[in-house]
């Protein structure tokens, strides 16, 4: 079986426990299905844009039908932050080919991240923007060309990012890149974040897949 992207159904499994409902689907044009709230906030948007947000929309509707909730407008507030009906808590992204949806119920969990990227190497000069001196040291001790190096600093940047969206709604403070400092298990797929004091803990879990050139990252915070 295959998912609304054409990639396998088991493709997002590994991110998180079963509590949390996920998809995965190819970016389209769907933006004749957007409520007119939502349409009105990409209005001025360009063409790709609006793909992107209108198939996260679809996506993240479908979850919710799902779990028996109507369907209705998924807007955003100030900072950006999608606006769920009351007692769920998701997360969105969206790369140039894919969009990716991870909702759970906002009494089990503090929050849920999830981030998707393309597979690809990072220009030069992002690694130090990316990566703090603890996790430069650790790619350093990798026998590595040019390419995986850069493909490893993506997978720092997309697991910062998931764990940024994880816990951003609830404690509304802004982390740069270097707040965070990672513990990568590759042959696991896994990785620990030590978080910042805003966050109320002190690590966090996350989980990635790669395949079909496709890098997805996830955060549940308990």
């Amino acid at each position: 079986m295959r998912d609304e992207a054409g990639l396998p159904e088991s493709f997002l499994s590994p991110l998180f426990e079963p509590a949390v409902a996920r998809a995965i689907a190819s970016v389209v044009d769907a933006t004749g299905e957007l409520e007119a709230a939502e349409a009105a906030l990409i209005a001025r948007a360009v063409a790709s844009r609006r793909q992107e947000f209108s198939t996260g929309r679809r996506l993240a509707r479908r979850l919710l039908a799902a779990r028996g909730i109507a369907p209705g407008p998924i807007l955003r507030d100030d900072d950006r932050v999608p606006i769920w009906p009351t007692g769920i808590t998701g997360s969105i992204s969206h790369s140039r080919e894919f969009a990716v949806v991870a909702l759970c119920d906002a009494s089990a969990c503090f929050g849920v991240g999830v981030d998707v990227e393309p597979d690809e190497p990072v220009k030069p000069g992002i690694e130090r923007h990316v990566c703090t001196s603890a996790e430069r040291a650790w790619l350093d001790g990798f026998d590595q060309d040019e390419a995986e190096r850069g493909r490893r600093v993506k997978l720092f940047f997309s697991a910062k990012e998931a764990v940024y969206k994880a816990f951003y709604p609830r404690v509304r403070v802004f982390w740069g890149f270097h707040d965070v400092t990672l513990e990568l298990d590759e042959a696991g797929g896994r990785f620990r974040a030590a978080l910042p004091q805003s966050a109320d803990r002190r690590h966090a879990e996350g989980r990635f897949v790669r395949g079909h050139g496709t890098l997805v990252c996830g955060v549940l915070a308990p």
